[in-house]
C-alpha cells in the first residue's frame, strides 16, 4: 500500500490570511537567517520563514474553538471538578465548535495504491473529497493482489476489527483461492468475455488505484478517523502515509488540528 504527493494549494500562511480577510487584515512570513557549516566545513548563511507567534496563535485558536489560556482554564478546571455536572461542563467546552472555514481553504492532491477492502472504506469519507479511481472496464492488464503478512483473530469485545494476535493459518488456502480467481478471469477475457464482466470474479484483495483531491481540512477528518487504535489495522497505515505527506505542507495548521502542542505556543 502506497500513498504519493501529486500537488498541493496553500499553505499556513493562507490559512491565516483567509481568517484575517474577515477584518481586513492580512500576515506576512518572518524570515530569519541561520547558520550552517557544509560538508568541506565552510559556513554559510541561509534565510528562513516561519509564522509569527501571533499567527501560529491565531491558528490554534481557530482549530480549537478558544485561545490556549482559555483551554488550560477549562482543563484546570475539569482537574478540580468536584461533581459530575462541572466535569461534563468542562467537557462540553473543550468540545466547542472549530473555526474550520479558513482550512477549508487548501487542497492537497495524492495517488494511492491500496487493495480494494481499504479503498472502499476510505471511499466513505466524501465531504470535501473528490475520487477518480482505475477502471476494470477499461483495463484488463495482470491484476495485482494484497499479500497479508499475517492474518489476526477476531476481537473478542467487539462486533468489528480484530485482536493484536496474528497467526499464519489460513494464508496458504487465501493464496490458492487468488490463484484460482486469476485462473477463471484470465479464461473468461479469452473467452472474449468483456472485462466489465470479468472483472466480478476478482476478489477485494485486488489492488486499485486512485487519485484523492481535496481540502487539507477533509484529509484530516479521514486521518482523525482512519489513525484510531479501532479502525482496521490496514486504514491505519494509510492514515500515517496520509499524515507524513501532509504535516511538511502545513505543519502549524496539522499539529493544531492533531492536538499537538507547538514549539511556539
Amino acid at each position: 500500500m502506497k500513498v504519493e504527493y501529486i500537488d498541493h494549494m496553500g499553505s499556513d500562511l493562507r490559512i491565516v490570511n483567509t481568517a484575517r480577510v474577515s477584518f481586513k487584515k492580512q500576515s506576512d512570513w518572518e524570515y530569519f537567517t541561520t547558520r550552517h557549516t557544509d560538508r568541506f566545513n565552510l559556513i554559510y548563511d541561509l534565510t528562513e520563514k516561519r509564522l509569527s507567534k501571533a499567527d501560529t496563535s491565531l491558528i490554534h485558536y481557530l482549530a480549537r474553538g478558544m485561545s490556549a489560556k482559555e483551554r488550560e482554564k477549562i482543563i484546570q478546571e475539569a482537574l478540580d471538578a468536584d461533581t459530575k455536572e462541572t466535569l461534563m461542563s468542562c467537557f462540553d467546552r473543550m468540545n466547542a465548535e472549530t473555526h474550520w472555514a479558513p482550512f477549508a481553504h487548501t487542497c492537497v492532491q495524492m495517488h494511492f495504491t491500496a487493495p480494494i477492502f481499504v479503498a472502499r472504506q476510505l471511499g466513505k469519507h466524501q465531504v470535501g473529497l473528490v475520487w477518480s479511481e482505475v477502471s476494470r472496464r477499461y483495463v484488463d492488464t495482470p491484476p495485482e493482489f494484497y499479500n497479508p503478512p499475517e492474518f489476526r483473530y477476531r476481537a473478542d469485545n467487539v462486533k468489528q476489527g480484530s485482536s493484536q494476535q496474528g497467526t499464519g493459518w489460513g494464508l496458504s488456502m487465501y493464496n490458492a483461492a487468488v490463484k484460482k480467481c486469476i485462473e477463471v478471469y484470465n479464461d473468461l477475457l479469452e473467452g472474449n468475455i468483456a472485462p466489465e464482466q470479468a472483472r466480478m470474479v476478482l476478489p477485494q484483495s485486488m489492488m486499485t488505484e486512485w487519485v484523492w483531491t481535496g481540502s487539507m481540512l477533509a484529509f484530516h477528518r479521514v486521518y482523525r478517523l482512519r489513525s484510531d487504535a479501532h479502525a482496521q489495522k490496514e486504514t491505519q497505515e494509510i492514515a500515517k502515509q496520509i499524515a507524513a505527506i501532509i504535516e511538511p505542507l502545513f505543519p502549524v495548521s496539522w499539529a493544531a488540528l492533531t492536538g499537538r502542542t507547538h514549539d511556539e505556543i
